[in-house]
């Protein structure tokens, strides 16, 4: 394509995007052509912008208009890159926000060495030993003392249990999501990976208590106590930090390899123990990472902390040995490095009902990084 080609070809694509009329795939091409690596100036017509950096801080405002985002700090202009790239190219079809899981997008077909996306997976370990393979086609289950049920009223196929109060485990695969709805009817959604250990019944307890290994987000039902005007005390254990709550919305994870464990407050209030100093009393909006025994507070990005609940990735210039450990949890792959591209970062959001291919794939069009599928191992070089 001749130079005369060229700004004609990218005229066009600018103009369709400032009247936003551009395919994702034409969105892909304009984000190429501004983030190319030449010596050249970028000749952008006055028509639609002062400069290619104006064209480029206006698309970032229409992709944070988009998300309600504040802007990120980055340090260089890859990441936005990716973030227009990971939000438009591709048609990902991602709903911002607390997207309900009837509206959000279905997986599409997998061609072969592809690898597919997780789904609803989890078993169940009952008092006695026995396990119970949950059903696929259901996205959670209901304890209580009647009987185990689906979250769509039917009957779990299960062997009895103890016949009184026990301990059950409800454990995720790599790949493998599952809501477990408690018996004082707390819902726990379970992410990859993770495991979540409670009782069968909290009657009569004056605490309710839980054992989370892995990430999971609660929203916690408010109980009274017998006899009394407060509330009976939620408390979630994890790797020797306490989160005690009352009644409230939060996410927690602790996967071990993290080497860490962070709590998001999202509505109410929740108290951190099990630290080398006083307890941490959290308000919404606020995160406290708890590394060794310490515990420090930040503000938090909600929409990113929940993401994975809401049926996406979301990626707020996180180094990619961070975003393929996330991978690896949900497609169950093992990402292998070939060159040193951990620290290496990108910024967006894609449908976590994509096959792997669709994500990684996004992920070259930044450059500076390749993907190779074999089996279930995913090599990453330059």
């Amino acid at each position: 394509m001749s130079s005369s080609e060229e700004r004609q070809r990218y005229e066009y694509l600018a103009h369709r995007w400032k009247n936003k009329s551009i395919s994702p795939e034409e969105e892909t091409e304009l984000m190429a052509w501004l983030n190319r690596d030449s010596d050249e100036p970028l000749a952008v017509p006055d028509t639609f912008a002062a400069s290619a950096q104006q064209l480029r801080d206006d698309m970032y405002a229409r992709i944070k208009a988009g998300t309600g985002k504040k802007q990120p700090v980055i340090r260089r202009w890859v990441a936005v890159a990716a973030a227009a790239a990971v939000l438009f190219a591709v048609a990902f079809s991602v709903w911002l926000g607390n997207t309900p899981a009837s509206r959000q997008p279905m997986a599409g077909p997998v061609l072969p060495g592809d690898v597919p996306p997780g789904g609803n997976m989890a078993t169940l370990t009952l008092g006695n030993g026995k396990t119970v393979q949950l059903s696929s086609a259901r996205s959670g289950v209901v304890i209580n003392t009647a009987g185990l049920t689906y979250n769509d009223g039917s009957a779990v196929d299960a062997p009895a249990g103890s016949g009184g109060p026990e301990n059950l485990v409800a454990t995720t695969p790599r790949g493998g999501t599952y809501q477990i709805i408690l018996p004082d009817g707390s819902k726990v959604w379970l992410n990859a990976a993770s495991s979540l250990k409670f009782p069968s019944t909290f009657k009569d307890q004056p605490i309710r208590t839980v054992e989370l290994s892995g990430e999971a987000y609660f929203e916690i039902a408010r109980v009274k106590q017998t006899g009394g005007k407060g509330m009976v005390p939620f408390i979630v254990s994890s790797n020797g930090q306490q989160v005690e709550v009352l009644g409230t919305q939060f996410n927690v994870s602790g996967y071990p390899e993290d080497g860490q464990i962070r709590t998001t407050l999202v509505e109410g209030s929740v108290r951190i123990n099990g630290g080398k100093g006083q307890p941490v009393l959290l308000q919404p909006g606020q995160q406290a990472v708890w590394t060794n025994g310490a515990v420090a507070v930040r503000q938090a990005n909600i929409e990113e902390a929940v993401a994975w609940k809401n049926g996406y990735f979301m990626f707020n210039d996180e180094p990619l040995g961070s975003i393929m450990q996330k991978l690896s949890r949900w497609y169950n792959i093992d990402p292998v490095f070939e060159d040193d591209l951990t620290r290496h970062t990108f910024f967006g959001m894609v449908s976590k009902s994509k096959p792997i291919s669709a994500v990684l794939n996004i992920m070259e069009t930044t450059g500076g990084v390749h993907f190779k599928i074999e089996g279930r191992k995913v090599i990453v070089k330059k």
